[in-house]
C-alpha cells in the first residue's frame, strides 16, 4: 500500500473536516459488528461442536447413572411419572 500525504487541496480538506466534526453530521452507534463470512462460519461451527460435545457428555452421564442405579430406577413408574424406561438407554 502506498500512502500519499496531503493529496487533498487544503480547501477541500477543511470543508470535509468541518462537515464531519460538526454537530449536524449524522453519527450512529451500531451495537453489532460486521464479520467476515469465513469468521462467522468458523464461530458457528465451533459453537455447534461445543453443543455436540456437551450433549454427548450428558448422554454418557445419564447412561452411567442408569447403570449405577438400575434397581432403584426401574420401579419409578415409567416416563409419565418422571422415571426412566429401559429403552431410553442403549
Amino acid at each position: 500500500m502506498k500512502i500519499k500525504d496531503n493529496f487533498l487541496p487544503e480547501v477541500a480538506f477543511e470543508k470535509i473536516f468541518k462537515l464531519m466534526t460538526s454537530s449536524m453530521f449524522p453519527w450512529y452507534y451500531q451495537i453489532s459488528q460486521t464479520v467476515d463470512k469465513k469468521e462467522k462460519d468458523k464461530a458457528r461451527d465451533k459453537a455447534r461442536k461445543r453443543r455436540e460435545d456437551r450433549d454427548k457428555a450428558a448422554g454418557k452421564k445419564r447412561v452411567a447413572d442408569y447403570k449405577a442405579n438400575k434397581d432403584s430406577v426401574r420401579g419409578q413408574g415409567g416416563r409419565a411419572k418422571g422415571g426412566l424406561m429401559k429403552k431410553d438407554y442403549p
